[in-house]
């Protein structure tokens, strides 16, 4: 995907032909509190950075959805031209390929990851079963119960 308002979000695997894989989660608590957090790691499995979030109160999808931003974010902020993000929930994959939410809040964010989708680079993002992103699910739900803002690894 490139981006340059022409930015669009396909599920093809191209982590290889990128490079840089992240992998982000967000968690909720029964109260509502929530999280998210990210790992950004090379092609070689090399560790390239990390992240964990504290978002206050919003349900697990939103959560997810912070998960995506604030690891783009970071994967841009980094000087990286491209990023494979691997997700672990098949309805905010779609909800991105869709671009808009009726949510209001879901919404917004949606909107906000696809300022980041349409920046100069590639971005791939791809549906991954939950036991391959447990390393983020970890980050999320440590995060939230630590009520701090960000922190970066």
């Amino acid at each position: 995907m490139k981006g340059s308002g022409t930015g669009s979000i396909s599920g093809a695997g191209m982590y290889k032909h990128l490079g840089v894989k992240l992998n982000s989660d967000g968690a909720c608590q029964k109260d509502g509190r929530s999280g998210c957090g990210g790992v950004i790691r090379g092609s070689d499995g090399k560790w390239l950075g990390g992240f964990a979030k504290y978002i206050g109160r919003c349900s697990a999808f939103v959560a997810k959805l912070w998960g995506v931003y604030e690891g783009l974010k970071y994967v841009k902020n980094m000087g990286l031209a491209a990023v494979e993000v691997n997700v672990d929930s098949l309805a905010v994959v779609e909800a991105l390929k869709r671009k808009t939410n009726s949510n209001v809040t879901r919404g917004a964010l949606i909107n906000r990851i696809w300022q980041l989708v349409d920046l100069d680079w590639e971005v791939n993002v791809k549906h991954v079963y939950r036991e391959s992103n447990q390393c983020v699910d970890a980050l999320a739900n440590e995060e939230y119960s630590l009520c701090e803002d960000t922190r970066f690894f």
